[in-house]
């Protein structure tokens, strides 16, 4: 895959960017062993509806704005069905991980919808960009 048609940093720049990033991801590894071992089993939420709710107007507005770039044949149509594809997979596993287990079939019903259609819209994003190269 060749590179010359995208804009990348200046290669000091990337160093220590792609250093920065590494160090981030490590850090947020070491994070996540910290949150399993000391967050409680179950927890109240207050605005738990509000949460939701919010999250799915946010999926909603992706899928907008996808569909309007798509229509529009703007280039930046692929890095948002990128990012409705990153939000599909996000509900899919927040609804399954915080389903009651009566709710766990509907949930998981609905991340069989949500996971495929996240992968059809990373294999466009994928595709449209590298062929945008």
């Amino acid at each position: 895959m060749s590179t010359e048609t995208i804009a990348l940093p200046r290669p000091d720049v990337r160093v220590v960017l792609s250093a920065a990033l590494g160090a981030v991801a490590l850090g947020l590894a070491a994070w996540t062993l910290v949150l399993q071992h000391s967050l409680p089993a179950s927890y109240t939420v207050d605005r738990w509806a509000a949460a939701w709710a919010g999250f799915d107007v946010l999926l909603a507005g992706l899928f907008a704005a996808t569909a309007w770039l798509l229509h529009r044949h703007d280039r930046l149509a692929p890095a948002a069905g990128l990012a409705t594809a990153v939000a599909l997979v996000l509900d899919a596993w927040f609804d399954c991980a915080t389903a009651a287990a009566s709710d766990l079939p509907t949930s998981l019903l609905m991340a069989a919808v949500e996971l495929p259609v996240a992968a059809v819209l990373t294999a466009w994003a994928v595709r449209a960009t590298r062929e945008a190269e």
